[in-house]
């Protein structure tokens, strides 16, 4: 299907030369529902990073940052020659979760590359590391790209790829679009979800202040003893890279329901809150940080 493609540009790009790569990422981060707009946003932040587009479980939109024509900032010294799509997720996701939890963002990878590959005549195969890091054109991962690309490890091991590739070649058609729970309402806050399956937490940003989040978990009624959120801090002064920030268990003594985690705001431009679940992965809402 045609996607929709929200323009959102971000300052942070260079000149770009004849593109011969169509290149994965995942964002480590970001995978609220409305993920891919928070990443875009943050892209716009004089964070020196941007991506051609960010893209999640939304189905049938993408959020374009750079234009095709120009470098994105995001894997070092293939930016002028690759257009980049960063995907809502980890790079520990395993391929069963990506596929059953996150077709309509594969979808949406899928027709990206179509389009894009129609737009720059770049085939729709996947390169192997040394075809990327080569003169090879086609698919690959950031990883594909050693150091000279960042020496970063996504999308994963678990990223399913072949299957991408084969919607891209044939169309897509729409799947259906998960449904979004309804946070509730508690006067004063600005309320965000974590969806582990059908469990949630809820997050709380305390009004009119950013350089702390308080946050809490009916831990007793999902009968957990305890529950453990992990912060993961949004670094600005690295190139926006995602550091793990700290810990805090919520149990469900009442006493232990609610609990305050305090950030440095000369170092956290954004902040994702993870809840662990069973089995042992991480849930997440994202939020970027104001100035309080």
């Amino acid at each position: 299907m045609a996607l929709t493609r929200v323009w959102t540009p971000s300052p942070n790009h260079s000149g770009g030369s004849t593109k011969r790569l169509m290149v994965a990422h995942s964002m480590e981060g970001f995978t609220g529902p409305n993920g891919a707009y928070d990443c875009a946003r943050y892209f716009q932040g004089n964070v020196g990073a941007s991506s051609q587009v960010c893209i999640d479980n939304n189905r049938g939109k993408v959020w374009e940052c750079v234009s095709r024509s120009r470098g994105s900032w995001t894997q070092c010294q293939y930016n002028s020659v690759s257009v980049s799509a960063e995907l809502s997720g980890y790079a520990a996701w395993s391929r069963d979760y990506w596929l059953g939890q996150r077709e309509p963002e594969l979808r949406n990878l899928a027709d990206w590359l179509a389009e894009e590959s129609k737009a720059l005549g770049i085939p729709l195969v996947k390169l192997t590391p040394s075809q990327a890091q080569g003169t090879g054109r086609g698919v690959c991962y950031h990883s594909d790209l050693g150091s000279a690309g960042c020496a970063h490890g996504d999308p994963g091991p678990g990223f399913p790829i072949d299957v991408v590739l084969e919607w891209a070649k044939g169309g897509t058609q729409p799947a259906p679009q998960p449904p979004t729970p309804k946070p509730p309402e508690e006067e004063g806050d600005d309320m965000g979800m974590i969806q582990p399956g059908e469990r949630f937490h809820s997050i709380a940003f305390a009004n009119g202040r950013y350089n702390w989040i308080s946050f809490f978990s009916d831990a007793g009624v999902e009968g957990k003893g305890e529950q453990v959120l992990r912060v993961v801090c949004w670094r600005s002064d690295n190139g926006g890279e995602y550091w793990p920030y700290g810990e805090v268990r919520v149990g469900k003594d009442a006493r232990q329901q609610k609990a305050t985690y305090d950030l440095d705001p000369a170092h956290c431009a954004g902040v994702s809150i993870q809840r662990q679940g069973d089995p042992a992965t991480w849930a997440t809402v994202s939020y970027n940080l104001g100035k309080g």
